[in-house]
């Protein structure tokens, strides 16, 4: 089985994020993306992992049953 994958994503929250870039719109993006796998990885903070992964949930008709996986970059 080929999965498609972005292990190294940034939100808002991160000093090289867009104001754009909320968990919603990430969530979003990937989806349409058809990423099957994707982490979010902030730099110092996990502040935007839980609603990463609940915005991943409460649309499920976008996704093919992706996973997400929270993470952290430590600067």
């Amino acid at each position: 089985m080929k999965y498609y994958y972005d292990l190294h994503l940034h939100s808002c929250l991160s000093p090289c994020g867009s104001e754009d870039m909320t968990p919603v719109n990430l969530a979003a993006m990937c989806a349409l993306a058809g990423l099957d796998i994707v982490a979010l990885t902030d730099h110092n903070t996990c502040g935007n992992c839980a609603a990463f992964c609940r915005a991943r949930s409460g649309a499920c008709w976008l996704w093919r049953g992706w996973s997400c996986a929270p993470g952290r970059r430590s600067t």
